[in-house]
């Protein structure tokens, strides 16, 4: 005879702590690094949004180089929100944020100016409640699967195999 007992579920130890906060129409989810770089996520009736903000001022990039460690890294487009924040406007590098956080322990965000690095170890359940939210809208996800395979444009390479 088998036991079954539910425990309340708790970040692991090294774990990534995302704090959500509700948004008109959506959901919005933060992750801070030890410096005060912030990685925005904000999941909402016109679609998914990635931003990262920087301790120290910007100067206003028109892209900035996404890093997975391990794995991958993509150049993609920005626009500036304000002094500190930058928004992914290229759909290619919201899919790869997304699946940076499924699938790594750590991105790297590089502007011209500035670096921020962040420990994201554990964002996969952080990136479900993003897509259900998409789901609750009938939006598409962004990207065809997030599982894996490669990001159009990432690395060179213009073809999709998704």
């Amino acid at each position: 005879m088998g036991v079954f007992v539910t425990l309340p579920a708790a970040p692991v130890t090294g774990q990534a702590v995302w704090e959500e906060s509700a948004l008109p129409g959506g959901v919005e989810f933060r992750l801070r690094n030890a410096e005060g770089a912030v990685i925005v996520l904000q999941c909402v009736n016109q679609g998914v949004r990635a931003r990262f903000t920087f301790a120290e001022p910007l100067q206003a990039p028109e892209r900035v180089w996404l890093r997975a460690v391990p794995g991958d890294q993509l150049p993609v487009r920005v626009t500036a929100v304000g002094e500190h924040t930058v928004q992914v406007e290229d759909p290619r590098g919201v899919h790869f944020v997304l699946r940076t956080l499924r699938g790594t322990v750590r991105i790297v965000v590089r502007a011209p100016d500035r670096q921020a690095s962040f420990a994201i170890f554990g964002s996969e359940a952080t990136v479900h409640d993003c897509m259900r939210q998409m789901d609750v809208y009938g939006l598409p996800r962004p990207g065809i699967n997030l599982s894996g395979g490669t990001v159009p444009g990432a690395n060179g390479r213009d073809d999709d195999p998704e």
